[in-house]
């Protein structure tokens, strides 16, 4: 006789290949309030488990409550297994797909012409200097490169393939956390969450940036500011002074 259980869970459609794919073993390398970060035995995040109230990461699935306080998860086979044993364990199934953020030049028209190209050039030459710096999960510098990261592609910037497969392939768990190496990745193919992508589209269409402004500001201790930051760094002279932050 087991005690095994099972809950609901709405997961982003990047966890697909995860979720439907061969079962894989996870561990918890970062746990708080609202959320917990999965990872492979390399130490590259595959994942975020999210509870209700945390800003939804594009790479996140999202469940009602805790299942304890075990390290252990295993993925596949159409679920998300929480537990030390499987028995015990309680298992998560996908009972909603949503579709994460991912602007696109398409939705972004004015953004190409706006673009700073001297300061997209300096930032392919110092982006390796950002990374890590600050304090926190995701360090205040990868915040503001992850928001340039996704401008650019917003934009549909020359540069902003180079600087992403730069990024991408570089040693980013050596430099910083494993969950903010997580969104630096994310970035560097334009995922981002949906508070910034708000943002962009009222920049492109040049509309009133306060909510937008705000609610992005919102994000984090301080995650939303560098995220601004790093829009204004590449994107500047749209009126993103009108952003209330």
């Amino acid at each position: 006789m087991t005690n095994q259980t099972s809950q609901p869970m709405v997961a982003s459609l990047l966890l697909a290949p995860w979720l439907d794919g061969p079962t894989r073993s996870l561990h918890v390398v970062h746990r708080s309030r609202l959320s917990l970060s999965l990872a492979e035995d390399s130490g590259r995040v595959a994942f975020s488990v999210m509870f209700p109230a945390a800003v939804r990461l594009p790479y996140a699935c999202v469940v009602a409550s805790r299942a304890g306080s075990s390290s252990s998860f295993s993925v596949g086979g159409g679920v998300l297994a929480w537990g030390d044993d499987e028995a015990s364990s309680v298992q998560y199934r996908t009972t909603r797909w949503w579709q994460p953020a991912r602007p696109a030049p398409v939705d972004h028209p004015g953004l190409g012409e706006a673009v700073d190209t001297a300061a997209v050039h300096r930032l392919t030459r110092t982006w390796r200097d950002l990374v890590g710096r600050g304090a926190g999960l995701t360090p205040y510098a990868d915040d503001v490169l992850c928001g340039a990261l996704v401008a650019l592609h917003a934009a549909g910037h020359v540069a902003a393939a180079e600087l992403a497969h730069a990024v991408n392939t570089s040693d980013l768990e050596a430099a910083t956390t494993a969950t903010s190496a997580s969104l630096l990745r994310a970035a560097c193919e334009g995922w981002c969450i949906d508070e910034l992508a708000h943002y962009l589209r009222a920049l492109a269409r040049s509309e009133d940036l306060t909510s937008t402004g705000q609610a992005l500001s919102r994000v984090g201790s301080s995650s939303g500011l560098g995220l601004l930051q790093g829009v204004a760094t590449v994107v500047p002279g749209l009126g993103t002074g009108k952003a209330a932050a």
